[in-house]
């Protein structure tokens, strides 16, 4: 796609119900020189019962008659019609449109909805903030949306939405479309959402002093976002979708609590974050607490988390993917600090980490064989380990943990390859090991889970008899005891 359309979204939450009841977007494109429009979308709503349904779908609007065709695809190509004829049923959906559809589906998900642990469809607490539905139920339309759609769609679509009782969202925001043509915002709007696609300056928007909530989201021409700075009253900024951002303001006049930078995969410093940030997100995250830098493998420092209110308020940060990091240095601050998500690639000094004496660090070893060797020398440092895998398909050599001499808690239930467990019986610190169930482990241990130091040593001391290997010191010194 060269040039990316506009996409226009309606959304119906109820707290106190379902939770989400309809979550669709679609962007309208002119066939042509002909008086016909194509509309493309994705929907997921609920069907009653308990289940949700989930579609793209096509809606061809002839000018002056209206919507005349609609018809769904539910991956791949085009179900029957559903209304009218529209050419398509039966047909393989087109490399072009498949790239619309996932494009069209991306601002939604992006920006607006989430999954829960069921699978279920939910709003991202940013969402929710915007929408003010925390207690509430609503009904939201983008500015353009047409409503007449809506009634078109619903006689056939199955999806069970009831537009009566639900209070209009319609104006919480001023939404700007683009770059040409922006209206000026009243001096009176403290939200302003812009379908910023295109945008590559931001000095192309009059934004009013009194702004405090800002969506400048899935603008991918945006590389510099530093005139933000100067606004005195901003309190939330979404920069999400933002593929080409480079910079942060490098100072902040207003009080800025939440900072959303998801897929800015081009960013290179956090450096400038304002003390008063309680809230960052680099990736799509619905959990309060946690700092996602997932994926920006350009970030070098962690250090300026230090220096704003993440101190008090993070309790997760996830650094998966952050291949550019050196050192950790910045996370001692993190006082509230209980899981970090690690790189199984870092190379950088991980020693910040010390002073969390009840730390977990989780790793995702995906396509992983053997633990990574850089991993352990970076962890063997480390006064008392508390590890989890959380995927590893792959993985069936861990003896190098073995060297790790201050583990005292391993989480291997992700794991169903792992074989041999030698390398477990020189842990003398280990307090706490558990297997996958259905490994080859567990099956010769005639156990997955040793949650005690004396079932740690029984396993442990079973280990040295079946393969005649000399008891460690603290097993010897054990048995003598005994």
């Amino acid at each position: 796609m060269a040039v990316k359309p506009r996409v226009k979204v309606a959304i119906q939450y109820d707290p106190e119900g379902r939770g989400v009841r309809l979550a669709l977007a679609y962007c309208r494109i002119r066939r042509r020189s002909e008086p016909f429009f194509d509309l493309y979308g994705t929907c997921v709503g609920y069907c009653g019962g308990g289940a949700y349904g989930d579609f793209y779908f096509h809606v061809g609007e002839q000018v002056g008659v209206g919507f005349v065709t609609f018809t769904p695809s539910f991956g791949g190509g085009w179900h029957e019609d559903r209304i009218g004829v529209s050419g398509l049923a039966g047909q393989k959906m087109s490399d072009d449109i498949g790239e619309l559809l996932h494009y069209v589906q991306g601002r939604l998900w992006t920006r607006w909805c989430c999954s829960t642990e069921e699978g279920n469809p939910d709003l991202r607490a940013a969402a929710k903030r915007r929408l003010g539905c925390e207690k509430q139920p609503v009904f939201y339309v983008s500015p353009g949306f047409s409503e007449d759609l809506l009634a078109f769609l619903s006689p056939e679509w199955g999806i069970s939405v009831s537009f009566g009782g639900f209070t209009p969202a319609t104006d919480l925001t001023c939404q700007v479309a683009s770059s040409s043509g922006l209206p000026t915002p009243d001096s009176t709007v403290t939200a302003l959402e812009c379908d910023s696609a295109g945008l590559p300056h931001l000095e192309d928007i009059e934004l009013p002093e009194n702004i405090k909530r800002l969506d400048l989201s899935n603008n991918w021409e945006l590389i510099d976002a530093s005139p933000l700075g100067s606004l005195p009253n901003l309190e939330r900024l979404d920069l999400a979708g933002c593929p080409e951002l480079e910079h942060l303001p490098p100072r902040w006049s207003g009080p800025l609590e939440s900072l959303s930078l998801c897929g800015c995969t081009k960013l290179r410093s956090l450096d400038g974050l304002p003390e008063s940030l309680n809230s960052l997100e680099l990736r799509t995250c619905n959990n309060t607490g946690t700092i996602v830098l997932t994926q920006c493998n350009r970030i070098e420092s962690l250090a300026p988390l230090a220096r704003t209110g993440l101190v008090r308020t993070a309790t997760r940060i996830e650094l998966d993917g952050c291949a550019g990091l050196r050192t950790l240095a910045g996370l001692e601050a993190l006082r509230a600090l209980k899981t970090v998500l690690l790189d199984p690639t870092i190379a950088a000094d991980v020693s910040a980490l010390a002073m969390h004496r009840s730390l977990r660090i989780e790793l995702s070893l995906a396509k992983f064989k053997a633990f990574p060797g850089s991993l352990v020398r970076a962890l063997s440092f480390l006064p008392r380990v508390k590890l989890a895998i959380l995927t590893g398909d792959d993985l069936e050599d861990c003896s190098g943990l073995a060297a790790i001499a201050s583990l005292v808690e391993l989480d291997m239930c992700e794991c169903p390859k792992i074989e041999d467990l030698a390398w477990v019986v020189g842990l003398s610190a280990l307090k706490w090991l558990r297997l996958s169930a259905g490994s080859p482990a567990a099956s010769q241990t005639e156990g997955f889970h040793f949650n005690t130091k004396s079932k740690i040593r029984e396993l442990q001391l079973a280990i040295c008899v079946e393969k005649n290997l000399p008891l460690p010191p603290h097993l010897d010194t054990a048995s003598r005891v005994d």
